[in-house]
């Protein structure tokens, strides 16, 4: 019986650290779609003012993914 409650106690405790690091990465997901979106509008912005090419842009963004 004593087995059973310890597994049952190491199932929980997995269970919860599963469910604390998904929260965590949910949170750094949306942190780096913020970042993304800025990235985006500074590269539209660099765009109209011909500081940079779209081609390099298209680079840029083919190397990330």
């Amino acid at each position: 019986m004593t087995a059973i409650k310890k597994k049952m106690h190491n199932m929980k405790e997995f269970k919860d650290n599963a469910f604390d690091r998904a929260d965590q990465l949910e949170q750094k997901l949306v942190e780096h779609r913020a970042i993304s979106e800025k990235v985006l509008c500074l590269f539209l912005i660099f765009i109209r003012l011909n500081y940079i090419t779209e081609n390099k842009v298209r680079k840029f963004w083919e190397a990330q993914y």
